[in-house]
């Protein structure tokens, strides 16, 4: 090697990311049918799945989604108090 050049050794999990093209936190590379590669964050895939224009039964879609939430959340209480309760009653 000549003098005043230097050489660095590039780690591997470096290496690989810069090869899919050094996407960002949130981000994922889709491949196209034509074999190009896009990135897209979630929150794009999240507006494509449900666009936020439009309206869901009849409400906006952040009310539909805190309707979605709140129902989730109150089946997820009810199961776990019915498996706690029911558990409970046959132990006695």
């Amino acid at each position: 090697m000549s003098e005043g050049h230097t050489t660095h050794t590039i780690p591997l999990w470096e290496h690989e990311n810069a090869a899919k093209g050094d996407a960002k936190v949130g981000q994922t590379s889709i491949t196209n049918a034509g074999g190009a590669r896009t990135t897209s964050t979630l929150l794009d895939m999240f507006n494509r799945l449900i666009p936020p224009h439009r309206r869901y039964l009849g409400l906006q879609r952040k009310w539909f989604l805190v309707a979605v939430a709140t129902t989730v959340v109150v089946l997820l209480a009810l199961i776990i108090s019915l498996s706690a309760g029911l558990a409970q009653s046959k132990k006695s």
